[in-house]
């Protein structure tokens, strides 16, 4: 099931880097509605780059 998660606020790691930018979106559309759901579509979005969850609604 397709769930928005709203206002998420990650690190985003480029990979080879050791510094993140924090990243914000105001929508993000994933196959559930469970952080892993979440964390998985934002890995698609940003492919090899390391996510780390900051907040989320």
């Amino acid at each position: 099931m397709q769930h928005h998660f709203k206002n998420v606020i990650f690190q985003r790691i480029a990979k080879g880097s050791t510094v993140g930018n924090q990243v914000k979106l105001s929508d993000v559309l994933a196959n559930g509605n469970t952080e892993a759901a979440l964390l998985e579509a934002l890995q698609k979005q940003f492919k090899g780059d390391t996510i780390k969850l900051k907040s989320y609604q």
